[in-house]
């Protein structure tokens, strides 16, 4: 289930990206990897001992770095000319492909996943690569400057450092 997930979202990107090339109207991505990554994973994951949840995990923080590379070319306007007209700065905030809101829904879940990784690994490297991932998704999403979003996120912070405090 979890294979075919993702060869029928690598097939849509395929399709969407051909779409473009030649001109033609493309479709956002969102709705469609949201249903083949997010609730089929999730709808697998009562039978696999949680490595689709894992997997999802892992494939979104890659998106994650994806977004953060492209947060990073708009900050120094070095945005190659092929997707300058998606990944900019508007005056209600960051663009990367979608709306500033909806990209600063998607850096929390990014941030939280962020986090639980974080938790449960036991390597310094890995907690320290996803620390700073968390701290550049954090600016990212103040980029967005979606004020709901922020203070979800401060939420989320304030209850990681409780949870982390009071576990010991």
């Amino acid at each position: 289930v979890l294979l075919l997930g993702g060869i029928m979202c690598t097939w849509y990107v395929i399709t969407q990206l051909l779409h473009h090339c030649m001109g033609l109207q493309t479709r956002p991505l969102g709705m469609v990897l949201s249903v083949y990554l997010l609730a089929l994973p999730f709808a697998a994951v009562l039978r696999d001992d949680r490595r689709g949840l894992k997997l999802y995990m892992g494939v979104f923080l890659a998106a994650m770095v994806v977004v953060l590379i492209l947060a990073g070319l708009a900050t120094i306007d070095w945005v190659p000319r092929f997707i300058r007209h998606k990944v900019y700065f508007w005056w209600s905030g960051l663009i990367v492909m979608i709306h500033p809101s909806q990209l600063a829904c998607f850096l929390l879940v990014g941030i939280g996943f962020a986090l639980v990784v974080l938790s449960f690994t036991k390597k310094l490297i890995k907690k320290i690569t996803l620390f700073v991932m968390a701290v550049l998704l954090s600016i990212t999403l103040v980029m967005t400057k979606c004020q709901t979003a922020m203070w979800i996120m401060y939420l989320l912070y304030s209850a990681y450092c409780f949870f982390a405090i009071s576990r010991g």
